[in-house]
């Protein structure tokens, strides 16, 4: 579901709710400080901060994907990975380091790029109109599209490598990053 479905369904509920505390409550007298329908707005309101706290986790979710097709990477490029094999397991040649070093660079930049992102919106993120729960969709959207960019990209990057196909999948990622 994307987040703007879910925040309908959660605010429908939560207003439904607020309309019910009011029908009940309208004539009667209460505290001012202990009013039902204070609990009942403080429901709304909570439903909404619920989807920006949502949002946030589904984008760690996305980052920790990130991260960790890096530091598989990484292993390989270390050598941890030909230790795994002994020494039937294909190496790069020097050539290949003048795709590899920039791939690596274009999935940090990725990864980067979402934990921005995440922080923008914990800092920034806004949960007042509809307008910005669908922004809150868009940059989802977009950040979901990154892993699997990101895990062609890596795949393409173990050695035997394929320039082509490395080339391929770095133009695609970027391409990505780009929107």
């Amino acid at each position: 579901k994307n987040l703007s479905k879910i925040q309908k369904k959660n605010s429908k509920e939560s207003c439904l709710g607020f309309v019910k505390t009011l029908n009940e409550t309208l004539g009667k007298k209460f505290p001012a400080s202990s009013h039902p329908i204070l609990q009942s707005f403080g429901l709304v309101m909570s439903k909404c901060e619920a989807i920006k706290k949502l949002c946030i986790v589904l984008i760690k979710d996305q980052y920790d994907i990130l991260k960790d097709a890096l530091s598989e990477l990484e292993e390989v490029k270390n050598g941890d990975f030909i230790d795994d094999f002994g020494d039937s397991a294909e190496q790069w040649t020097e050539n290949d380091h003048q795709v590899i070093n920039p791939s690596i660079g274009l999935i940090k930049t990725s990864i980067v790029l979402v934990k921005k992102c995440s922080d923008t919106i914990k800092k920034s993120g806004l949960e007042n109109s509809s307008e910005q729960f669908l922004e809150y969709d868009t940059a989802l959207e977009n950040i979901n599209k990154l892993s699997p960019l990101v895990d062609d990209l890596s795949l393409s990057l173990y050695p035997p490598l394929d320039w082509s196909e490395c080339k391929q999948s770095n133009q695609i990622l970027k391409a990505s990053l780009e929107e």
